[in-house]
């Protein structure tokens, strides 16, 4: 620990038996406890990893709300957020009433070619790719693919909207895939087909 009564620090530590390879420990001392020692709380280890709650961080940023169990993050994670609890593991967000929120997947030609959103103004979910949106859940729980007007409990909007059902069981055999197939003809005219390829 480090010291004792009302004390907070930042101190250097050793991440392994190295002694070049040193991170900083960050500690604060919890209330009502003048005769404990202050905790460890956030360690920046040599690599510029950062713990919250843990002093072995699986990725740049570990947020560490008890062990998930022996399972560790991916090497490509930059972003680590761990709980122990069975219920619940939350990453929030908070807005006013008119905002909507976004996690957004960019590239080097666009920050915006995928993005997940939410929108209080309207409380409906939407999907992006390629850049504009795809699909929509709207308040009535309505999802609309090629509309951001939802009519039914799905409406698929498009120049061509063909729709394809595949069935892909083989329990009797190879080559039993089968699709049922819900296409427009001539913009007046939809059929509904099943075929075997």
């Amino acid at each position: 620990g480090v010291g004792s009564t009302g004390r907070a620090a930042i101190a250097a530590v050793q991440n392994d038996p190295d002694q070049d390879n040193t991170g900083l420990a960050f500690f604060t001392h919890p209330s009502n406890t003048a005769s404990a020692d202050a905790v460890e709380k956030l360690r920046i280890n040599s690599d510029g990893d950062v713990g919250i709650g843990t002093v072995s961080p699986d990725s740049k940023l570990h947020i560490h709300n008890g062990t998930a169990g022996s399972i560790t993050a991916t090497s490509y994670a930059n972003l680590t957020i761990e709980s122990s609890d069975s219920s619940y593991n939350v990453l929030q967000f908070l807005s006013p009433a008119t905002a909507a929120q976004q996690i957004r997947f960019g590239d080097p030609a666009d920050n915006g070619a995928g993005y997940i959103q939410y929108a209080h103004s309207s409380n409906s979910l939407v999907f992006g790719t390629a850049g504009p949106e795809k699909m929509r859940i709207n308040a009535s729980g309505y999802v609309g693919i090629g509309t951001n007007l939802p009519q039914a409990l799905l409406d698929v909007s498009s120049n061509t909207p063909n729709i394809r059902i595949t069935d892909l069981n083989s329990s009797a055999g190879a080559g039993n895939t089968s699709y049922t197939q819900l296409a427009n003809i001539n913009g007046n005219t939809f059929t509904i087909s099943s075929y075997k390829p």
